[in-house]
């Protein structure tokens, strides 16, 4: 290879990888951002269950997360608190 060529094949090398890295960058922040945002409505249907703020599918149309998620939810709420009254 002659200098010209490798300058412009480590130039080329040097570009795909800062394009590889924002790119990386981007899909993770975008992840984590949808991965926060479930995060929240998850939390979200917990609250308002505790509180008995709505029946399931109201509280799964508010917090935008399928219903069978937020029956899970529910029952899953329900046992900790069978538990909870067991040992007591």
């Amino acid at each position: 290879m002659h200098n010209a060529e490798k300058r412009g094949f480590d130039r080329g090398v040097q570009q795909g990888m800062a394009q590889g890295i924002q790119q990386g960058m981007s899909q993770g922040l975008q992840q984590g951002m949808t991965q926060g945002a479930r995060e929240n409505a998850i939390a979200n249907a917990r609250n308002l269950l505790c509180m008995n703020l709505g029946t399931p599918e109201q509280i799964s149309k508010a917090v935008a997360l399928p219903l069978e998620q937020v029956l899970a939810l529910k029952e899953e709420m329900e046992k900790e608190n069978l538990k909870l009254k067991i040992k007591s």
